[in-house]
């Protein structure tokens, strides 16, 4: 029998990462407690809810050891959000009694999870950095005069900012907007990081991805954002794959020097004004467009898998292609009809990059439950 995968989360990434495995006959299980999100919905996926790992991570713990009492091989663990990251985290030493997975040491992972430590890591590589405050407390709100506006504000523990902030980011394009924004994030006790916007648009935006393992990396790619949602700053919506060597070299250095083992998603952005790259954030997991690697021959989930197990299974070498274009088209065609003019985007230039896409997100006419799900077709 084949060993069993255990996903954590089954949000967009962990749900992409599942279907690089449906054809290889790999037993997936997927774990989360909200049952809305889209992997509960498909064909390739075994699914449980599960209780909120922040709530009640040792239920959880209880119900993985559970379920896995029901396999003779070693099921193999993916975290695909950092709610299930910070669970990993904590009861890493019982959960490798009982299962495979790859992540960096405690001691990284803790810096990663934290968004000021991320730019700590990023500061002590020597890269660039945006201007930014690490704002905890009232007073260190007032010298927010030190800032460049407009400052994108994220959460600096990113669990706790996802438990209870539902946008990714937030953008405060002036000095009363972010004081009013703090005050009440201060208010429900989350700490957060105002950072300078850099400006250009999205495409500016590069995304080093890897699997990195003994002290090599297996796997790499290089994204590129044609358009985000929303569009001052937001996830891509379209994305495709390009060929970027000083993105790669940047985006290697940061994962070996702080051994990032696993996956890693790591976003860059070129400063035209100065020719020089940022360091934007990384994540220590699968991301959403990991589905673009399988066609260009390097499906990173297949080979963490087979690393794990030290075999080959279904590792089969595929041509490789210099651009892919991945479309989450539910947003994409938002950004279009809410922000087209903003943004300069034509019909022509909209249609044609849509219509030259490779993979369409959760948009899958082979597992169709998931999309019906997202545009609201399933209740």
């Amino acid at each position: 029998m084949k060993s069993p995968v255990f996903i954590l989360s089954l949000f967009d990434t962990g749900f992409y990462a599942a279907r690089l495995l449906k054809n290889g006959g790999i037993p997936v299980y997927g774990f989360d407690h909200d049952p809305n999100n889209p992997g509960f919905y498909s064909k390739y996926v075994t699914c449980f809810v599960v209780p909120q790992p922040q709530i009640s991570p040792q239920r959880l713990f209880e119900i993985l050891i559970e379920k896995r009492k029901e396999f003779k091989t070693t099921p193999i663990l993916i975290a695909a959000s950092e709610n299930y990251l910070e669970f990993i985290f904590q009861y890493r030493e019982a959960l490798e009694q009982d299962f495979l997975f790859l992540l960096p040491s405690n001691e990284v992972l803790a810096k990663i999870i934290n968004k000021s430590a991320q730019l700590e890591l990023a500061e002590k590589c020597g890269f660039n950095v945006p201007s930014y405050l690490v704002i905890k407390t009232i007073k260190e709100l007032n010298a927010i005069d030190l800032l460049i506006f407009p400052v994108v504000i994220k959460g600096v523990d990113q669990p706790l900012w996802k438990n209870i902030i539902k946008e990714k980011t937030i953008v405060a394009k002036d000095r009363d907007e972010l004081l009013r924004i703090g005050r009440d994030l201060l208010n429900k006790n989350i700490s957060f990081i105002a950072q300078q916007i850099l400006k250009g648009d999205c495409t500016n935006n590069f995304e080093y991805n890897a699997l990195f393992a003994h002290g090599a990396i297996l796997e790499q790619s290089v994204n590129q954002k044609i358009r985000q949602y929303p569009p001052d700053f937001g996830y891509g919506c379209c994305v495709q794959t390009v060929i970027n060597e000083d993105v790669k070299q940047l985006g290697a250095r940061f994962v070996k020097e702080n051994g990032i083992e696993g996956f890693s998603n790591t976003e860059f952005k070129l400063d035209h004004e100065s020719g020089k790259y940022y360091f934007i954030e990384t994540n220590a997991r699968v991301w959403q467009q990991i589905e673009l690697t399988k066609k260009n021959g390097q499906n990173f989930v297949l080979s963490y898998y087979n690393l794990l197990l030290n075999s080959q299974f279904d590792k089969k070498p595929v041509c490789r292609k210099t651009t892919l274009r991945w479309v989450d088209l539910p947003t994409d065609l938002l950004v279009y009809l809410r922000y087209r003019h903003q943004i300069g985007l034509r019909t022509f230039d909209f249609l044609k990059s849509t219509l030259n896409a490779t993979n369409f997100g959760l948009l899958s006419l082979s597992d169709i439950r998931p999309f019906l799900k997202s545009i609201g077709c399933i209740k």
